[in-house]
């Protein structure tokens, strides 16, 4: 299985991480949280890895 992660990959997640907008990701099955960028925790007050299951 190869690792690395392609360039587009790689903006996606500059811009994700970088966003000054709160984004997040979840499972549109089960509705959790699968990841939040640093602008949606501070929005919301939660510590990043707080998001992760709810």
């Amino acid at each position: 299985m190869n690792t690395a992660i392609s360039e587009t990959e790689q903006l996606y997640w500059n811009i994700f991480e970088t966003a000054s907008d709160g984004v997040l990701i979840t499972d549109l099955e089960t509705g959790r949280v699968l990841a939040a960028n640093s602008a949606a925790a501070e929005m919301h007050g939660y510590a990043r890895e707080a998001f992760s299951g709810l």
